[in-house]
């Protein structure tokens, strides 16, 4: 009898305890709640894709906000399409349908179709309701809201005409730099017939080939171009401009061997930095030349850092392993405000930003199998979407998507961060957000005052960072960016350079010190500095480092 009173006392202790978590935790999942508002996708003409569609990483749709109370949703739309006489071989064309829609309603405002040339990513927003399209190698943009009061929704503004292939297209979490990586065209070319073995023409050409080869020993090859440009609107008292005009200007150029993701803002740039047994730090250089030191992180393979405010940023690693797992917080002030481990292996990490409210969306593929970098990943299981309260690392909303898009652009947050758009079920679903709290909101203006001073002058980066990658990024292509070092070089003379903008004036030019910039070793070590220079090799590579052949790449990343 005892016994049974103390299992029956315990018993009501453990279910007090366990009513009293429920209680007190925070909402770490409510992917039960349901949605304010579902939009069906089958009166808009959407057409559902297949699974191994779907998994393959083409951009298929794009769900955006335009602001608090408009969405910009575009889709793949498979219908007949004119031929183009003496279109490349390597294009893969196909039609999206592109719908401005009003929430209140429900309804249609506007709608139109583009024709694009390859499966890789084709929208991006620019922040203030502007966004940038791409059609191959040139970029537009346009102003739904400001388009639509004028009669046009989706009427495009020149922006850049690229003569390179456009490999990535990359935007600050402010929205004020855009990183425009393109390649050396002449990958793209038929490979050349080799004469055969024994012959004049056959010596003669690996007589010129030894030649190259031993120029090609000081001179590295460039195969990628990185552009940066700052992002300009134009004054309403311009009568030459329309109000609210996004004008590009040219702030600097740097080469690569291959498509990188710099962690970089109008403001300045991440570098991590090894020192030894497992233990990294990172560095914030302002473009004016000041170096931030911050926060130190322990992972066992090399961390991944991404911007997701002008004074915030978070990292992947790893622990015990090269599977990345852990996520962590991180401030300008030089502090690791939280730290996550994740139960599962993950790809294709995508982010959505809402500053305004201190929060981020962050999407991530669930795979059955560990990813070892670089490496293609096993069976996707899901793809889960959460949002993030940025200076806590509180979960406030996580959903598991249906169906899953590798891809990751079939979500969004509000302006306001206060909702959540999501293609699921068959409908664009709003989720309502908790507002932020006081205490959100108190962090939100500590994490104001850290917002390091724009720079209009060149982006000058005088050392190497080191690389950059996607956790479980596959080889170099342009729909995967991946892992690169920037070279000490600039792009040859024989390369030609990113177009200018076209019929867009150019407010101010870099000077052409910046606009070709020879990246040299980091500056000499001051006295007492502890840490190594920074570097954008990866442990093991070095200059010599030969790069591995790609396949003509599929642009193009998110």
């Amino acid at each position: 009898m005892p016994h049974v009173v103390l299992r029956s006392l315990m018993h009501r202790r453990l279910l007090h305890a366990a009513m009293l978590l429920l209680v007190t935790a925070p909402p770490l999942c409510l992917a039960r709640q349901l949605p304010s508002l579902r939009i069906p996708l089958e009166p808009l003409e959407f057409q559902t894709f297949p699974e191994q569609v779907l998994s393959s990483g083409a951009s298929l749709v794009t769900v955006h906000y335009v602001d608090a109370k408009h969405l910009l949703l575009t889709f793949n739309r498979r219908r007949l399409m004119p031929r183009i006489p003496d279109a490349p071989e390597t294009d893969v064309d196909r039609n999206i349908d592109a719908i401005l829609l009003d929430l209140a309603s429900g309804k249609a405002l506007a709608r139109t179709s583009w024709r694009v040339h390859d499966p890789g990513q084709y929208l991006w927003s620019l922040g203030n309701g502007a966004f940038l399209l791409r059609q191959r190698d040139v970029l537009t943009v346009f102003q739904p809201l400001q388009g639509h009061a004028a009669g046009d929704a989706f009427a495009q503004q020149p922006f850049i005409k690229s003569n390179r292939p456009i490999g990535s297209v990359l935007i600050s979490p402010d929205g004020d730099l855009v990183t425009l990586e393109t390649l050396d065209r002449s990958r793209f070319l038929p490979p050349v017939r080799k004469p055969s073995p024994g012959t004049s023409t056959y010596a003669a050409a690996a007589a010129a080939a030894a030649n190259a080869g031993d120029a090609a020993a000081e001179q590295p090859a460039s195969l990628v171009q990185i552009d940066f440009f700052r992002l300009h609107r134009s004054a309403e008292d311009k009568p030459d401009k329309q109000p609210g005009h996004v004008v590009p200007t040219k702030a600097g150029t740097v080469a690569a061997r291959k498509l990188v993701l710099l962690p970089i803002d109008s403001a300045g740039y991440l570098s991590v930095l090894d020192e030894g047994n497992a233990h990294w730090a990172f560095n914030f250089n302002a473009h004016q030349g000041k170096v931030n030191e911050l926060s130190p992180f322990d992972s066992s393979c090399h961390p991944i850092p991404f911007l997701v405010s002008r004074s915030e940023f978070v990292a992947f690693g790893c622990r015990g392993g090269k599977d990345p797992r852990e996520l962590g917080g991180f401030n300008l002030r030089g502090e690791e405000m939280w730290e996550q481990t994740f139960p599962e292996s993950f790809t294709s990490p995508a982010f959505s930003f809402a500053p305004a409210a201190g929060r981020f969306a962050l999407s991530r593929l669930t795979t059955s199998v560990p990813i070892p970098e670089n490496q293609e990943p096993g069976g996707l299981n899901a793809q889960m979407v959460t949002v993030y309260q940025t200076e806590s690392g509180r979960q406030i909303f996580s959903l598991n998507c249906n169906p899953l898009m590798r891809a990751s652009e079939n979500f969004a947050l509000s302006p306001t961060g206060e909702e959540l758009a999501v293609l699921n079920n068959g409908a664009i679903e709003i989720y309502t957000l908790p507002p932020p709290s006081g205490k959100d909101r108190a962090a939100m203006h500590l994490a104001e005052t850290l917002i390091p001073e724009r720079s209009e002058g060149p982006i000058l980066l005088g050392g190497r960072m080191n690389r950059t990658s996607t956790p479980g990024a596959q080889q170099p292509s342009e729909s995967s960016a991946s892992p690169a070092a920037i070279l000490p070089t600039t792009p040859a003379p024989s390369e030609t350079p990113v177009g200018e903008p076209t019929a867009v004036p150019v407010a101010q030019k870099a000077p052409a010190a910046a606009a070709q910039t020879q990246l040299g070793d980091a500056p000499p070590a001051e006295a007492g500095e502890h840490r190594k220079p920074p570097t954008l090799y990866a442990p093991g590579e070095s200059h010599d480092t030969p790069t591995p052949p790609r396949d003509a790449p599929a642009p193009a990343p998110r």
